[in-house]
């Protein structure tokens, strides 16, 4: 196994593309990159406009987050120039992605980590055939036409071969043809999805693993064109250690029981 200098070393002058920048893991590993890899390239990050901000002020942001707090303690708050908003979603043909966005990524990206995905497990399988399936082809699509592209990293889940007692690091036999469910999303009714869900779904307990394990087959399909890796963390919860110890951004899992019981929601809806 490489040790710390080794990894950095690899890094070090790389430019990277991140999808799903602005959640817990993605900002997790924004601050990660920038504190302990000084000289990396710049960081492009795959944004939306939401609640009537533009990427740029959704960019603007970052700083405040309590996630950055040693980052800006060490260094100065120069270091985020490093960031680079653009405008594209995963949920939509091409990524959204403009011609000079597409342009600039293709000439310039070395390191692609594709973070995005929807973590609603009740979701039906539209929206997370859209953006869990369709989404990574889109990420890998766009891998192919990069000129320089030395890793692409796609974080996954453990929990995609949570229908076996014991599951090692490799990747397991689709539960499904890909074009088959993209072909009944495509064509059939909310109503009449939900109706077949569970038999398409199988051993698997939910639309996100199932959708996820999909996935992973997009990544392995281009494993002989150039490196691929697949990551599979298990429950997120707060952080451990770093950057701050407990720091979470997330309501997802856990943490939001935990929240919720402290604020005392969680008693008071009880007796309502």
């Amino acid at each position: 196994m490489p040790d710390e200098s080794q990894v950095r070393a690899f890094y070090s002058g790389k430019n990277f593309f991140i999808t799903g920048s602005t959640g817990f893991v993605g900002l997790c590993l924004i601050e990660k990159i920038l504190r302990t890899i000084p000289d990396v390239g710049k960081l492009y990050l795959l944004m939306r406009p939401k609640k009537g901000k533009d990427i740029v002020e959704r960019l603007d942001e970052f700083p405040k987050h309590l996630v950055f707090e040693k980052l800006i303690e060490q260094k100065t708050i120069d270091i985020f120039h490093k960031l680079v908003p653009v405008a594209g979603d995963v949920g939509e043909e091409n990524l959204g992605l403009s011609p000079e966005d597409k342009k600039t990524l293709l000439e310039n990206v070395n390191v692609v980590v594709h973070s995005a995905a929807t973590l609603d497990f009740q979701d039906n399988l539209r929206p997370t055939i859209k953006i869990n399936l369709l989404g990574t082809r889109r990420v890998m699509e766009l891998c192919k036409e990069m000129k320089n592209l030395k890793v692409m990293i796609h974080v996954s889940s453990a929990y995609v071969n949570s229908y076996l007692t014991e599951a090692h690091e490799k990747v397991y036999e689709a539960p499904e043809d890909a074009e088959k469910i993209i072909s009944l999303v495509s064509t059939l009714s909310d109503e009449a999805l939900d109706e077949i869900e569970p038999k398409v779904l199988k051993d698997h307990p939910n639309t996100y693993t199932f959708t996820k394990h999909l996935a992973e087959h997009e990544v392995k399909k281009c494993s002989d064109l150039f490196p691929c890796t697949i990551v599979r963390p298990t429950m997120i919860v707060g952080s451990w250690k770093e950057p701050v110890p407990g720091w979470t951004c997330s309501k997802v899992g856990p943490q939001g029981f935990l929240m919720g019981a402290s604020k005392g929601k969680l008693i008071y809806n009880h007796f309502q």
